[in-house]
């Protein structure tokens, strides 16, 4: 492998491509970085090198980012992290705002890259379970690349292994993970119970956490005119079920009786010997294949061709009513809850930008997570602009989180709202510069952080499948 000579500053980077430098001895990556640019680390051997391939981390923006890397000096690097094989969209709207930034002159010259890594269970791949695949993309996007912020994970409980692969016992990384979909309520703490401007958390989200959704769920159930008094909520073990169940049972009056499933194959069980006799059944999960499964094996239970079900967020995918198409006759049963589907002009022009850039390949409408997904990148690049200008040009994962404590004074008012969008960004570049106040509102809605909790709000909004069965009716919306 080719050695580097570590040189630090802009000559060194400019004088020479990668791959023919002299021996150049470190010991660590940030060392390597700092005198060659993101794509190189510290070896064994004590020396500089071109960053190894990572097989789960090759798709990036601009597309030639990791293949060309000596073109992106002084490239800011962000992380995404997801499932490529079931968060398209989402990952598309996570690039955009990189896009559009870049476009408008991105920081002090500087244009800011995203390196984008992928957790799904893959045997192409190899043979990592999703926990495993999270944990090393989490790594490699901190260590190897040196990121300062990471967009995701989707899930719940994916966001939970990423968050702790960089902090435990040998590892504490100063990296801002903010993530669009994760809305477990055991994610508030994750990073601490007090956050302030010394320690502001490093864990973030656009999407309202579950204590939300789970007081809803439990009014509708409260309030059915069926009389539902006596429930069983089966939901998957982790975070995500956990929290869900756990915020319907402290806002529930009747009598819930709790199962928990590891796998398919336990959650069939459960479902086939446990769950009769009751008046309604919850289910939580967070993957669509769960879901459709626990419904089609439904289907073939008797007593559920009446049976009230309850489902969530997750469950609002249209790929749930083709992988659940044995269930038809069961769809007219299921009540569901998700945070507010999002709409207005904000909405629309991340959607007209979504489509001039994807379409038609991909629809801003293809999940309703992808407006979330646009607000975490924009507020990471905003968090790192504020970070640039009052760190000492160090764009650090504090530094991007103290930048978000920021982002919602309710002194400001209503009509001085800063959208989240590229003709924006240079007022939001003073606005960081000037270390000042603002209220921002993204694609997703108002994003309104409650500074002692570091968590935002929005409505909940109550859905059926449509008659047809290839669709969702909203039929109440819940403020918080």
């Amino acid at each position: 492998m080719h050695k580097h000579l570590l040189m630090l500053g802009v000559a060194a980077l400019t004088a020479c491509s990668l791959g023919t430098y002299d021996y150049a001895p470190c010991t660590s990556n940030v060392q390597c970085r700092d005198a060659f640019g993101f794509a190189n680390v510290c070896n064994t051997d004590g020396y500089c090198e071109a960053a190894p391939a990572n097989k789960r981390c090759t798709e990036a923006w601009p597309s030639d980012l990791l293949t060309r890397p000596e073109n992106y000096t002084g490239t800011y690097i962000i992380g995404s992290l997801y499932d490529h094989s079931t968060d398209v969209p989402e990952t598309l709207a996570t690039q955009l705002p990189i896009i559009e930034v870049n476009d408008y002159g991105g920081l002090e010259g500087h244009d800011f890259g995203m390196v984008q890594c992928d957790y799904a269970e893959d045997l192409g791949l190899d043979d990592l379970s999703a926990d495993e695949a999270t944990t090393a993309g989490a790594l490699y996007l901190a260590e190897t690349v040196g990121v300062a912020a990471i967009i995701g994970p989707a899930t719940s409980s994916q966001a939970q292994t990423a968050y702790n692969a960089l902090h435990d016992e040998t590892t504490d990384s100063d990296v801002v993970f903010i993530s669009p979909s994760a809305t477990s309520t055991s994610l508030t703490t994750i990073d601490g119970v007090k956050p302030s401007d010394d320690a502001p958390g490093l864990f973030w989200r656009t999407a309202p956490p579950d204590d939300l959704q789970g007081k809803v769920i439990a009014q509708l159930v409260s309030d059915d005119p069926r009389g539902l008094h006596r429930v069983v909520a089966l939901h998957e073990a982790g975070p995500y079920g956990q929290g869900l169940y756990e915020a319907f049972d402290l806002n529930y009056d009747g009598d819930s009786t709790e199962l928990t499933f590891a796998d398919q194959s336990s959650m069939i069980e459960s479902l086939t010997t446990s769950t009769e006799g009751y008046d309604a059944v919850l289910f939580f999960a967070s993957d669509v294949a769960a879901i459709a499964a626990f419904l089609n094996a439904a289907t073939s239970l008797d007593y559920y061709s009446d049976m009230p079900i309850f489902l969530s967020d997750a469950a609002r995918d249209v790929d749930l009513l083709d992988q659940a198409s044995r269930a038809r006759p069961l769809f007219s049963n299921i009540t569901g809850t998700a945070p507010g589907a999002v709409s207005g002009d904000v909405y629309d022009a991340f959607a007209a930008a979504y489509g001039a850039q994807y379409e038609p390949d991909s629809s801003a409408s293809d999940s309703s997570y992808t407006p979330y997904c646009f607000d975490a990148t924009w507020l990471a690049l905003y968090g790192s602009a504020w970070s640039y200008y009052t760190e000492e040009s160090v764009i650090s994962g504090t530094g991007i989180a103290r930048g978000l404590r920021h982002i919602s004074n309710p002194a400001v008012g209503e009509a001085d709202d800063i959208i989240l969008r590229p003709t924006s960004w240079a007022n939001l570049l003073a606005n960081a510069q000037a270390a000042a106040d603002i209220n921002v509102l993204g694609a997703s809605g108002k994003l309104d952080y409650d500074p002692a909790t570091g968590e935002t709000s929005g409505p909940i909004d109550v859905w059926k499948i449509n008659d047809a069965g290839n669709g969702f009716d909203t039929i109440d919306t819940v403020e918080p």
